[in-house]
């Protein structure tokens, strides 16, 4: 299974913002700016399975009939046995 997870920020800022007031009579006219900050984020989940599929060694298998994985990652079935139902048969397994 492969994740990615991107950020990005930016931040910006805007001078020369004039605000203007009164304080006892006395005209007021300050110079401001203005931060602004924005933040986005994404991420992605890559998995080689379908449904219904478990991942062993990078691949999707079914572990109900994949003869390498019969039951779990890496058992695998030898001596003409085949996987079904995720237990080994035929063949010398029995």
């Amino acid at each position: 299974m492969l994740s990615l997870s991107i950020t990005r920020t930016r931040t910006e800022t805007r001078k020369g913002f004039a605000t203007l007031g009164e304080i006892k009579n006395v005209k007021i006219e300050a110079k401001g700016w203005l931060e602004l900050g924005t933040s986005s984020s994404e991420s992605y989940t890559y998995s080689p399975c379908q449904k219904a599929q478990t991942e062993c060694a990078a691949a999707g298998v079914d572990l109900k009939a994949d003869g390498l994985n019969c039951g779990a990652c890496g058992t695998r079935c030898g001596n003409g046995a085949y996987c079904s139902a995720g237990k080994c048969t035929g063949g010398n397994a029995d």
